[in-house]
């Protein structure tokens, strides 16, 4: 023991151990460590109470605190966006580059500042993004409604009338609370339109796997809304809202109230139509 203690304070007067804070513990002789004898093997230790270093990590929290969502009323995307500025504690010492993010400019989707609403792709002048997804050129999906954005990922299926792509969702272990895991999507030739809403997905060759403890849902798991979930006053505003929006398309729908009354009205129901008995039975 007293040799491997020996081998790690070597390593940390290298430099090779990033954290070493062990002051006011004993050692394997019994004995407290001499004040100051932490910082002497490690030299990064010292600097935690330095005001230099506690103010770039503050800039750097106080750039992450201030992410918000930023929509585009022109491409109708909507990213998550910086309003503080990227931390520019490196500049002096590392040039002019540190003080800007590559990812962010990478990917160039920022917050216009001469256009509010509008993103600084479609804001640029003679912006090809800008024409190319516009109300004009039939690219536009036209004003947001509120009732069809609450909609969970379930409850967007239920109401669809058309299904041209089967989504095989992978979530992880705390992937039901958020869109966390692997997607993939399988376009489909589909021909046929669902009349009855909300549609049983069952019946619409859809399947979904999920983990044999996310299935025996406890009551507080009913409660909570998730991507996998469903409430019934959400399915009714937002097919009220499709049926306002879209008339064309939900012209021959009909509100089935059977299938509208297995979803609570307060509480969510968990995305479970499995089959009881499942005959896995046959040649691979």
């Amino acid at each position: 023991m007293k040799q491997k203690y020996k081998r790690h304070l070597d390593k940390a007067a290298r430099g090779e151990v990033r954290i070493v804070a062990r002051t006011g513990h004993a050692g394997p002789t019994g004995d407290s460590p001499p004040d100051g004898a932490a910082s002497e093997t490690c030299p990064a230790l010292a600097k935690l109470d330095d005001p230099v270093v506690l103010g770039h990590l503050r800039d750097a929290y106080n750039f992450l605190g201030s992410a918000r969502l930023h929509y585009c009323q022109n491409c109708d995307e909507e990213w998550m966006v910086f309003d503080a500025l990227w931390p520019q504690g490196g500049v002096p010492c590392a040039g002019p580059k540190a003080g800007k993010c590559e990812t962010i400019e990478r990917a160039g989707y920022e917050a216009s500042r001469s256009k509010p609403g509008w993103c600084s792709r479609c804001a640029a002048q003679r912006s090809v993004y800008r024409d190319m997804f516009s109300e004009e050129n039939g690219q536009h999906l036209g004003e947001r409604h509120e009732a069809l954005s609450n909609l969970t990922w379930y409850e967007s299926l239920l109401i669809a009338r058309v299904h041209p792509v089967i989504s095989v969702v992978t979530l992880t272990a705390t992937g039901l609370l958020c869109y966390a895991g692997h997607v993939c999507n399988y376009y489909v030739k589909v021909l046929e339109w669902f009349r009855g809403l909300p549609a049983i997905l069952r019946d619409k060759k859809w399947f979904l796997i999920k983990r044999r403890r996310s299935i025996q849902a406890s009551a507080v798991d009913n409660r909570q809304k998730k991507p996998t979930t469903a409430n019934r006053r959400r399915l009714e505003a937002g097919i009220a809202a499709a049926m306002r929006c879209m008339p064309r398309v939900y012209a021959d729908s009909d509100v089935v109230q059977e299938h509208l009354e297995k979803f609570p009205l307060d509480g969510e129901r968990e995305m479970l139509e499995q089959e009881e008995s499942v005959d896995l039975s046959g040649e691979v």
